[in-house]
């Protein structure tokens, strides 16, 4: 341990700062990733903020990021031979380009999210196609294919109608009893 304190006392003020921006950030940015990864960000955004977070470069997220690059790249690239003005652009641009790489890489994960994530909700009176026999007045359950998101999907489903709704039939969703069950109704003669 006393040799930590040593070498950290030989250091110049740059590197110390370096060197504590650097481990500071990086926990911010670990915490930040992991609460990101499991749903768990602190604020909940609508849409529209979401959209625009990820629009623009001035965000808490950014800013993390930023520095978290900057801290290492001035920790493992400060050298005393060249001038420090050329050091800190270089260390700048290298964290506004690991910054934008970051940025974008969140950005496609962001939409392969929303472009899988699925609402049941969402089919409310829409119609579909039955894939599976669904038995009258819940007597059992069938399935019903539909689209969306631009995907093929089923989904369990029951009737409240007097009678079977057959293969290849039309309905038309009237209930989301849960996320994997609808209610349907025939549509047309059956």
């Amino acid at each position: 341990m006393r040799a930590l304190e040593m070498r950290w006392e030989d250091l110049t003020f740059w590197e110390q700062t370096f060197w504590g921006m650097a481990l500071v950030f990086t926990v911010l940015s670990v915490i930040q990733l992991v609460t990101a990864l499991f749903g768990l960000e602190l604020e909940q955004k609508s849409s529209a903020e979401e959209e625009y977070a990820h629009t623009t470069w001035f965000s808490a997220r950014h800013a993390i990021f930023f520095f978290a690059f900057l801290g290492w790249a001035g920790a493992l690239s400060h050298d005393r031979t060249t001038s420090f003005a050329f050091q800190l652009c270089l260390m700048i641009l290298v964290s506004a380009i690991g910054t934008w790489v970051v940025s974008y890489v969140h950005r496609l994960l962001m939409n392969w999210s929303r472009a899988n994530d699925f609402d049941p909700h969402q089919l409310l009176f829409k119609t579909a196609l039955v894939q599976q026999t669904i038995p009258a007045h819940q007597s059992g359950h069938g399935s019903i294919a539909f689209v969306s998101n631009k995907k093929n999907r089923t989904i369990t489903a029951i009737t409240y109608h007097l009678t079977s709704i057959a293969i290849g039939g039309q309905v038309r969703i009237v209930e989301v009893v849960g996320a994997d069950l609808v209610v349907v109704e025939p549509i047309g003669r059956q």
